[in-house]
């Protein structure tokens, strides 16, 4: 018997989510179910994929959308005010969404 010097190449198959591209996993059930809720997914009209989606950036004081937060961060926000009464942002399947430019 000789000993082997060399290590044997491992295949592996991973799924990525097409929309993301962040989330990969080895089960395709788990990226299938994660695709349903991908904030990138423009399927879904979310914020962030609408053209009117102002993205969060760092700040100060208080934590409204669209204002600057006590944590550091602007809070997301929508430019044209379209999210319904008492939704929590980012809302999803908006009436007014628009694809980013």
């Amino acid at each position: 018997m000789t000993a082997v010097d060399l290590p044997a190449p491992v295949i592996v198959t991973r799924h990525q989510c097409p929309f993301c591209r962040r989330h990969t996993r080895a089960d395709i059930k788990a990226v299938e179910s994660h695709m349903t809720r991908c904030w990138k997914n423009p399927a879904l009209r979310n914020c962030k994929t609408c053209e009117h989606h102002l993205p969060a950036i760092q700040g100060t004081e208080s934590c409204n959308p669209g204002e600057w937060c006590a944590c550091g961060d602007y809070a997301e926000a929508c430019d044209i005010s379209a999210d319904p009464e008492g939704a929590t942002f980012p809302i999803s399947h908006c009436p007014q969404w628009q694809p980013a430019a």
